[in-house]
């Protein structure tokens, strides 16, 4: 009958859909600052030198997103230095607070103004967990990338995260015989 071929039709079209195809395709508020997401080492020497000398980055803090303490700043806390080498790369306000701060030097009530709260929301924070009230950091924060449910990474593509960032690879080059990501 009609109806069952409507559904075997339908769960042919399903099964041809790859994994990979079904994966959630990455959409961010910004566009993906690429140059930001490159190994050091594969940077121009004019790059290389700004990251250095502007926003004091080291071959090391660049290849692991989280670990340059200028990376804890908001845009506005930047200092002229700063702020000029975040410019001079290619960083806006925008681009800078999403995929480098990720909002992280804002209030709660600024990531509301920000229209990001909801995505800290949906990644299981509270006001008590951002404020520091109660002790403890959502479950999300100890799972990598791969473990987060379609919508937690919706909504951490909405604070500018990705498998990349969110699981803090080294972006180091490592041609030996185990390499890692």
């Amino acid at each position: 009958n009609m109806k069952s071929i409507t559904v075997s039709a339908a769960l042919a079209i399903l099964s041809s859909v790859t994994a990979e195809e079904r994966k959630v395709q990455d959409n961010f508020p910004y566009a993906k600052p690429t140059f930001r997401f490159t190994p050091f080492s594969n940077l121009d020497t004019t790059t290389q030198t700004i990251a250095e000398g502007k926003l004091g980055y080291t071959e090391l803090t660049w290849n692991i997103h989280g670990l340059n303490p200028t990376e804890k700043k908001r845009w506005t806390a930047l200092n002229s230095n700063e702020r000029d080498g975040a410019s001079l790369l290619g960083f806006t306000e925008g681009t800078w607070d999403c995929f480098i701060n990720h909002y992280e030097d804002y209030t709660w009530d600024e990531l509301e103004a920000k229209g990001v709260q909801k995505d800290y929301l949906g990644l299981g924070w509270s006001q008590a967990h951002w404020e520091h009230d109660i002790d403890g950091v959502p479950y999300t924060e100890g799972r990598w990338w791969e473990q987060l449910v379609d919508v937690e990474k919706r909504h951490a593509n909405g604070l500018c995260y990705f498998e990349e960032n969110w699981d803090k690879n080294d972006m180091t080059p490592n041609d030996s015989f185990f390499p890692h990501p």
